[in-house]
């Protein structure tokens, strides 16, 4: 499950999109302790001030507990 990134976010499947819209849809977190929801990214390791995005890399760095 992804989300557009908008004031009033529309919750989505990842699979149903178009390249185009891929480009502005983050995957979701939700939060167990607090409830609370957001998106998520990747922070590049080798410049910090730089995010990746790309759901399978995503989950592939969140599942493997990458830092």
């Amino acid at each position: 499950m992804v989300a557009d990134v908008a004031p009033a976010p529309t919750l989505r499947f990842s699979d149903d999109l178009t390249d185009e819209q891929h480009s502005h849809h983050l995957p979701l977190l939700h939060c167990r302790d607090c409830g609370a929801m957001g998106w998520a990214t990747l922070q590049s390791r080798d410049k910090p001030d730089q995010y990746r995005t790309g759901l399978q890399r995503f989950y592939r760095g969140f599942f493997g507990n990458d830092p």
